[in-house]
């Protein structure tokens, strides 16, 4: 199973990043560049499908820059696929139960989430289970996006501000909603310490 821990930047190179978040960024940029090579597209054509420049594409496989999660959703969509898919390949379901030990399964490369985590070790079953955090003020996107399912949240920490098509609403710690994900949704942190938030997704999309 693929490990890759967030990243810290989505558009330029750091100045100052370390050696192990360097390896982390090239250890995406060449999933994605695997995968492109893999569907003999070029640059040109993700470019297209995206909306993202060439430019930019080009920084990302080389891991000269890590994606934001807006960006890595884009660029696995492109691809047909979506971002722990994109990062967790073909793996079948084990036939008996596994763990996941703390700070274990697959972390998504999201420099705008301090930790965006997959629980479950697998995405070949009829859910999947995860786990984010988000710092205070931050948003989940840049706007509110849709994709395929029944999602779940459950507050784990903080406070948050969900945006689900025209409606808005706050969840404190404890609270749980329910919502069809295919309705665009944004959620966005209103406490002063980060938000933690174990999601479901009913069939795997994420």
């Amino acid at each position: 199973m693929m490990t890759v821990r967030a990243t810290p930047d989505n558009s330029s190179p750091s100045t100052r990043v370390d050696p192990a978040r360097q390896t982390q960024r090239r250890a995406i940029g060449a999933v994605i560049r695997e995968t492109r090579k893999r569907q003999r597209r070029t640059l040109a054509d993700v470019a297209t499908a995206t909306g993202l420049s060439i430019s930019l594409l080009s920084q990302i496989e080389r891991g000269i820059v890590g994606p934001s999660l807006d960006s890595l959703r884009t660029i696995a969509e492109a691809f047909g696929t979506s971002p722990f898919q994109l990062l967790l390949g073909a793996a079948d379901l084990p036939g008996q139960a596994v763990t996941v030990r703390k700070g274990g399964g697959v972390y998504l490369p999201a420099p705008e989430f301090t930790e965006f985590q997959l629980l479950s070790p697998t995405l070949k079953s009829a859910f999947e289970v995860g786990k984010w955090t988000l710092p205070p003020g931050v948003a989940s996107s840049y706007s509110p996006r849709s994709h395929a399912g029944i999602e779940a949240n459950y507050v784990l920490a903080g406070r948050i501000k969900m945006r689900l098509a025209d409606e808005v609403t706050e969840l404190d710690e404890g609270d749980f909603v329910m919502f069809d994900a295919a309705l665009p949704h944004q959620v966005t942190v209103l406490s002063d310490i980060p938000a933690t938030v174990i999601f479901v997704i009913c069939p795997p999309s994420f």
